[in-house]
């Protein structure tokens, strides 16, 4: 029963999402409540509407009067975790859901959100423990899981894990643009800049516009002290510009980068020395 019931709970913003506004799908379920007074199910989702609209008192209601009607929905302590945590109130939050994953250890939803809270409370391990298992039991996490993770393994030193968790994310989600300008960017705060290339040449591989990403490149071999391929890397950035639509080209975005290449191709012709500018 709790398995339907829970299953009713996640379709229900899907299905009211076209009554319009907030206000009308709380009275749309209200009038659902009134028909049926004895289903805790439009309890709960009245309350996540409540949550969301922040009228806090009426939310914690709502779960009352939902688990008055059956005790057994245990789920309601990652509601009202929820609820707290959108309050400001770790601590309360942190109770809840300690108490609600002690016996529902394969809520993923629930580590994800308790990793936030212990990452608010200043418990960097146990969140990045948290978000670990979250992402061992989620075919596709999101990729800011894999980000956040990320944040706080640096945060604590631990660059070359944060590092291994963004490849995870790769290797498990694919090409996903976020993760690898991550990965690269942290490669160029150590200075690896070979590793940040061999990153990049993965960006330009499967990215359809190349353009940007090849300045980019030259932007990093000119940090590395290589100057020849950063002439060729500019170059081929040139002509990638050019051989676009002229819709595309004359875009103000794509005139910008047009003109800050040819000027790194005139300050580069001949040049024997250059100062590196911060990569974009």
């Amino acid at each position: 029963m709790e398995l339907a019931l829970l299953s009713l709970i996640f379709l229900a913003p899907m299905l009211t999402h076209a009554h319009g506004a907030l206000d009308e799908r709380i009275r749309a379920v209200t009038a659902q409540i009134e028909r049926v007074t004895n289903n805790p199910q439009p309890y709960i989702q009245r309350g996540e509407l409540h949550r969301e609209h922040q009228d806090w008192k009426a939310a914690q209601s709502d779960y009352d009067r939902a688990e008055k009607l059956d005790a057994r929905l245990i789920r309601l302590n990652f509601f009202r975790a929820r609820m707290f945590n959108d309050m400001g109130d770790a601590t309360k939050a942190l109770g809840l859901l300690n108490n609600y994953l002690g016996a529902n250890t394969n809520d993923s939803e629930a580590l994800i959100l308790r990793a936030r809270v212990r990452a608010k409370s200043g418990e960097g391990q146990g969140a990045v423990a948290d978000f670990s298992r979250a992402i061992q039991l989620l075919r596709e996490p999101q990729p800011e899981i894999f980000l956040e993770r990320a944040e706080l393994q640096i945060t604590a030193g631990r660059v070359d894990e944060a590092l291994i968790g963004l490849d995870e994310g790769i290797a498990k989600l694919g090409s996903v643009i976020t993760l690898q300008t991550r990965a690269l960017d942290m490669e160029l705060n150590r200075t690896n800049y070979d590793g940040a290339l061999v990153r990049l040449a993965k960006i330009v591989e499967s990215s359809p516009r190349k353009e940007a990403w090849l300045a980019r490149r030259g932007e990093i071999l000119i940090q590395a002290g290589r100057v020849m391929e950063a002439t060729k890397s500019f170059g081929d950035a040139q002509a990638a510009i050019e051989a676009l639509p002229a819709r595309l080209r004359e875009s103000a975005a794509m005139t910008e980068l047009h003109t800050q290449v040819k000027e790194r191709l005139a300050v580069l012709d001949g040049a024997t020395k250059i100062t590196p500018v911060p990569a974009r």
